[in-house]
């Protein structure tokens, strides 16, 4: 879609999120940086950043990610946990 000129971030967040769950790091890094400049929710790329970061080992990183995304949307408990358990490895 994108190469057809479709500018949603959805997709390539939907796309960051895939790559980063299989692994394939530097590839979900492009997707997920797409999607930023095309205006991308806050809170999503913020979760997701973390997660990168995590996977990469930037445990300090992803602190500065999951608290980024709980700044722009609070109601993201869920990644309460995820702090929690990256504050202890910090």
């Amino acid at each position: 879609a994108y190469e057809l000129g479709d500018r949603d971030p959805a997709p390539m967040l939907a796309r960051a999120q895939i790559l980063i769950a299989k692994g394939d790091l530097e590839a979900g890094r492009v997707a997920l940086e797409q999607a930023r400049e095309h205006g991308a929710e806050a809170g999503a790329v913020g979760s997701l950043e973390g997660a990168l970061r995590r996977l990469s080992g930037d445990h300090s990183g992803a602190l500065e990610g999951y608290e980024a995304a709980l700044a722009s949307d609070p109601a993201r408990v869920q990644l309460w946990w995820e702090v929690l358990g990256l504050v202890s490895q910090v």
